[in-house]
């Protein structure tokens, strides 16, 4: 009961410190739970649904800049550097709020109204645009989290192992209340619905839930780290866990010896294996650090150290395939990783030299990878992959263009790189494909190296619409059965859409859904909301031997000709 009664006084004072991105989160998450509702218990018209879903987004993502501009009003504030918003500071935390309203205002018309590839954003496609956006949306919410984090710390006045402990372990404390509340709640309705009447709200309580919870458990565990340590936590921090990681260590050591009497290259599983034990092990050696003492606690520190040849495994493996294929965005990945262990080591040798721990300095830099992974020109991962591949692609097709046949191996490898530039060389590699058909016809490099199944920014449509029927009129019919539609890469005739019995290969019937594709192709041409999709197949669709086909969803896409290549259907036939 102590406990409980320390959570509920953590979490007030939370929300007294933090209480705009608090209600802010809570709002929006409510918002989410009626939204929740739509079709099961009311059917929202679009002027109330929209408005709802548009404040939904913008809210959630408004909730960083609030949390980093009350992070640091707080940190100054615990500093004495500031009494209260003076106007100096008061500019610095209106302009961090602007730039998180022009990222939240263009995330939520993403989310929230319907685009064909045809629209043009800045004189770029709305799927180029779109690409462009997430990265940079990515760089803003990791400036924010990790910033306010490090002034959360900062103000804590405790050593970042020790804060590092007892925020985690303060966190497992506050969700497991919340997992607690959670399931005493869906138990509640779950017997009211059985019982009394049957009221669908699962949806809402969650949502209502998670809002006052999720956000504030964990700010409190960050922003109010414990003042001691459990002895279970103590145990299981401080002695298990590093004794695992140890075992684990031990096994790696062995291969790393493996390696050298055969004198053979580190399997691709390695790298997975010991990026795996990088990453677990900064979190428990950090964590051990911080809640042991003695003899022990200098024993942990030297695990850090012990990480260093495992460097080594990972650079030879990623040397190899990085040799051989060239840069995907998940090696580009590996190689940061790499310069952040090296970085992280050296700089742990020289904290460690003096006798000191590992400091704030891992909230900064993690922002400056996040920063050069997504958006550094040049440097960023989709500039990194582009020029990687390129030089293969460059290479073939000039062959080719010169009349000369390349041999088989570089085809190949020419034709994967092809791919990968148009899979994820992203607006990077999309400048590269427009120079290299300004030289070469789009055409004849895709007779060189193939063209790919999908244009990965926009040059296909894709639409879909849902519907959950509470009840139909079967008077009149004799059966109904549940049928689905699936064809996949191939060109498919709308008016005659063949229906086939779930999980059966058994054909019902043929049904004419072009005047229905039309009706959705010209909403997503208006880019209206996802309501009026629904709408337009709350009727059901006739058939010409008197059926009846109740649609439950479809999904079509379609190619830059307004050709349909993929279409799916649920439904119900009703013969």
């Amino acid at each position: 009961m102590l406990w409980v009664n320390k959570l509920k006084e953590g979490a007030r004072e939370t929300i007294k410190e933090h209480p705009l991105s608090v209600c802010i989160f809570f709002v929006a998450f409510l918002f989410m739970g009626i939204l929740s509702m739509n079709g099961d218990i009311v059917d929202f018209p679009t002027f109330v649904s929209f408005p709802l879903e548009f404040l939904q987004y913008l809210l959630l993502g408004l909730v960083p800049a609030f949390l980093l501009c009350e992070s640091n009003y707080l940190y100054k504030k615990h500093l004495g550097k500031i009494s209260g918003l003076k106007e100096k500071n008061s500019v610095v935390y209106m302009v961090v709020l602007v730039v998180g309203l022009v990222n939240s205002l263009i995330l939520t018309l993403l989310e929230t109204t319907s685009y064909t590839s045809k629209k043009m954003v800045f004189g770029m496609k709305i799927g180029e645009f779109e690409a462009i956006f997430n990265r940079f949306f990515f760089v803003y919410l990791a400036v924010c989290f990790f910033s306010a984090v490090y002034f959360l710390y900062k103000r804590s006045a405790e050593s970042f192992e020790s804060y590092a402990v007892k925020g985690f372990l303060g966190c497992m404390k506050g969700y497991l209340a919340y997992g607690v509340v959670t399931l005493g709640a869906m138990c509640i309705v779950w017997v009211f619905n059985a019982l009394i009447f049957e009221f669908e709200i699962f949806g809402l309580v969650s949502c209502i839930i998670s809002g006052a919870m999720v956000y504030t458990v964990a700010l409190m565990a960050l922003a109010k780290p414990g003042e001691k340590i459990s002895k279970f936590g103590r145990i299981m921090m401080g002695y298990v866990f590093p004794g695992i990681l140890a075992v684990a260590m031990v096994i790696v050591y062995i291969y790393i010896l493996k390696i050298l009497f055969t004198w053979t290259f580190p399997s691709n599983e390695a790298f997975g294996i010991v990026t795996a034990l990088f990453g677990s092990g900064i979190c428990f050696w950090t964590m051990a650090q911080g809640c042991t003492e003695g003899g022990f606690n200098k024993t942990l520190r030297i695990f850090p150290l012990a990480f260093i040849p495992c460097i080594i495994i990972q650079t030879m493996c990623l040397y190899m395939r990085v040799h051989q294929y060239g840069l995907t965005p998940s090696r580009y990945l590996g190689i940061l990783l790499i310069i952040f262990e090296i970085l992280y080591e050296g700089y742990y040798i020289v904290r460690f030299s003096m006798g000191k721990g590992l400091g704030g300095i891992l909230f900064p830099v993690l922002i400056v990878f996040v920063a050069v992974y997504f958006i550094v020109p040049g440097a960023n991962v989709c500039a990194a992959v582009t020029n990687s591949q390129k030089k293969a692609v460059n290479r073939v097709v000039a062959a080719f263009a010169s009349g000369q046949t390349p041999e088989s191996s570089e085809i190949a490898r020419a034709k994967s790189a092809y791919a990968q530039i148009r899979k994820n060389g992203g607006f990077e590699g999309n400048l590269y494909l427009k120079k290299l058909y300004a030289k070469y016809s789009e055409e004849e490099v895709n007779g060189y190296l193939g063209e790919s199944d999908i244009d990965y920014f926009s040059d296909y449509v894709d639409f879909h619409a849902s519907k959950d029927w509470d009840t139909i009129d079967v008077s009149g019919f004799s059966s109904m059965s549940f049928v689905n539609v699936s064809f996949w890469n191939s060109e498919t005739d709308p008016h005659h859409i063949k229906l086939e019995v779930e999980n059966s290969a058994k054909i019902l019937g043929e049904a004419d859904l072009s005047e229905l594709i039309r009706e959705m192709e010209e909403l997503e041409e208006q880019g209206a909301a996802p309501s009026s999709f629904e709408e337009a197949i709350s009727v059901p669709v006739e058939l010409d031997d008197g059926a009846l086909l109740y649609i439950s969803y479809i999904s079509v896409e379609e190619d830059s000709d307004g050709r349909i290549k993929d279409i799916s259907l649920n439904g119900y036939y009703l013969y």
